[in-house]
C-alpha cells in the first residue's frame, strides 16, 4: 500500500512526471495518460544468453530520472542511473514468460510505469505470438480508480460523486447523484472533514468498445475487469496545505485509512463549494 501511495501521491502538483519513449527500440505510446507498448510486441530470450535492455525516457522539467525494476527476474542487472542494462537469462528459467515492470522516478518524486514482456525460447510458443491473451490480460488487469466529487458543503456535503475506472486502454464512469455526506471533525489536520455514503450508482459513460476496436485488440470489455469498487462509506478531508513524509501537498484531499489520514488527491474549496479528485486502490 505504501509504495502505491508514494507513486500516486507524488505526481500531485506542478512537477510533470517522466515519460517513456522506447523499450528495446519499440515505441512507447500513451492512452489516457498510461504508457504501453503494442500488446502484440513480444521480446524473446534464450536460456543462458545475455540480453541487452535499452530504455529511453525523458523528463520535460530536465530532472534527474532513475529507472527501477520492481520484482526483476534472476540475472537482471540495470543501474538505476543508466538507460541500458543486461539480463543474464538463467540456464533453466522458472517461467516461460516474464512480465517486466519499468518504473521511472524523477528527483522530485513524480513517476511513470511501463510494462513489457519476454517469452523464453523453447518454452514460449513463438508460433502463438499473435495470441497475446496472456500479456494483454496481465497488463489490462491493472486498473486505477479515481473518485471525483462536486458539492455544496455549507451544511454537510450536498452534491454528486463520480467513480472513474481507468485501464491501460479505456475508462468507465459511474455516477452517484445523491450521496449522503455528513460533516465530521475526525481529521485534526483538515480544515473540513466529511463521511460520504454513496447510494446506488449507474454507468453513464464508457469508451472501451471504441478503443478496443480502434486498436484491434483480441480482448473484450469483460477481460478488463472494470467494476465499481466504491466502498459503502468513505471519510475524506480537505486541507489547503498538508505535510506528509516531508512532502508538502497543496489543496490536499485526504482519506482515512486504518486510522491514518493520507493524501490521495487534490481539491478546491471556494464559497462553500468543494470539488475534488481522489485516487482509490
Amino acid at each position: 500500500m505504501w509504495s502505491l501511495l508514494f507513486l500516486f501521491a507524488c505526481n500531485i502538483g506542478s512537477n510533470n512526471p517522466p515519460r517513456f519513449q522506447t523499450v528495446n527500440g519499440e515505441k512507447v505510446r500513451y492512452l489516457l495518460g498510461i504508457a504501453f507498448i503494442n500488446p502484440e510486441t513480444m521480446f524473446i530470450a534464450t536460456p543462458g544468453e545475455t540480453q541487452t535492455i535499452d530504455i529511453e525516457v525523458t523528463d520535460s522539467n530536465n530532472d534527474e530520472v532513475e529507472l527501477l525494476f520492481p520484482a526483476a527476474p534472476e540475472g537482471w542487472e540495470f543501474d538505476s542511473s543508466s538507460r541500458s542494462g543486461v539480463w543474464h537469462v538463467p540456464e533453466e528459467p522458472l517461467n516461460y514468460f516474464y512480465n517486466i515492470q519499468a518504473l521511472a522516478i524523477d528527483e522530485r518524486g513524480a513517476s511513470d510505469v511501463v510494462w513489457f514482456g519476454y517469452g523464453i525460447q523453447g518454452l514460449w510458443d513463438t508460433g502463438a505470438a499473435s495470441d497475446t491473451g496472456f500479456a494483454v490480460e496481465t497488463i489490462l488487469g491493472d486498473v486505477k480508480y479515481v473518485l471525483k466529487g462536486n458539492g455544496n458543503v455549507e451544511y454537510d456535503f450536498q452534491g454528486s460523486l463520480r467513480l472513474e475506472a481507468q485501464s491501460y486502454f479505456c475508462s468507465i464512469i459511474w455516477e452517484y447523484p445523491e450521496p449522503i455526506g455528513i460533516e465530521t471533525t475526525s481529521c485534526a489536520d483538515c480544515e473540513k472533514t466529511w463521511k460520504l455514503r454513496p447510494r446506488q450508482g449507474e454507468l453513464i459513460e464508457s469508451d472501451c468498445d471504441e478503443i478496443l476496436a480502434s486498436y484491434d485488440l483480441p480482448v473484450s470489455i469483460a477481460d478488463l475487469h472494470l467494476e465499481s469498487i466504491l466502498p459503502e462509506e468513505i471519510s475524506i478531508g480537505w486541507s489547503p496545505s498538508y505535510v506528509w513524509n516531508e512532502i508538502t501537498y497543496e489543496n490536499a484531499v485526504l482519506r482515512e485509512e486504518e486510522s491514518l489520514w493520507l493524501p490521495y488527491g487534490t481539491g478546491s474549496l471556494q464559497n462553500n463549494r468543494l470539488a475534488f479528485s481522489l485516487i482509490l486502490e
